[in-house]
């Protein structure tokens, strides 16, 4: 496949829509899913939105996967955890580890807000008669857009997150 196309899942609670964006931002396939909840029901469906789009793309994907989703994320591991919303408690998912193994991709997570923010930031026209983007605080910079942050909690910037690859020789279709 191009090296030019991107995939991008969005989890949420009632929907995972993914889409496969090429050059110049052209969508060329879309999927989306009931979202079933619990960890294995959103590994499942998320697994279904992929399979989805690599069918309408004639078997193949993009290497590299981009997911937003709500809760808690830790960037570096890739896993998310307080998503109660899709039946995620407490206990860490290491979502991106586990469907690079069904996959063969890489996949980054982040967390929806801060990907939302960080897509605006990165997207949004630059001329004088664009809406400014403002830090939430003054005193708080944050890649200009605002960090998100919770009353006792430090805040935390969009930034370009880590990705976790997949081990080499699985899922060839994937690459």
């Amino acid at each position: 496949m191009s090296a030019g196309m991107r995939i991008g899942l969005d989890i949420g609670a009632t929907k995972i829509l993914g889409a496969v964006v090429g050059a110049g931002g052209i969508v060329l396939a879309q999927s989306r899913e009931v979202t079933v909840p619990g960890a294995d029901g959103v590994l499942a469906t998320a697994t279904t939105v992929l399979e989805r789009l690599a069918a309408a793309l004639d078997g193949g994907l993009p290497s590299h996967v981009g997911i937003g989703i709500p809760g808690i994320v830790d960037r570096d591991r890739g896993a998310v955890s307080h998503a109660v919303n899709l039946g995620l408690g407490s206990e860490w998912l290491p979502l991106a580890d586990r469907l690079a193994d069904r996959t063969g991709a890489v996949v980054v997570v982040e967390n929806d807000l801060n990907a939302a923010t960080w897509a605006v930031r990165t997207t949004w026209p630059t001329s004088a008669s664009a809406p400014a983007l403002r830090p939430a605080s003054s005193s708080t910079e944050c890649c200009g857009a605002a960090p998100t942050a919770r009353p006792g909690r430090s805040a935390t910037c969009p930034s370009t997150p880590t990705a976790r690859s997949a081990p080499a020789g699985s899922a060839a279709a994937w690459n």
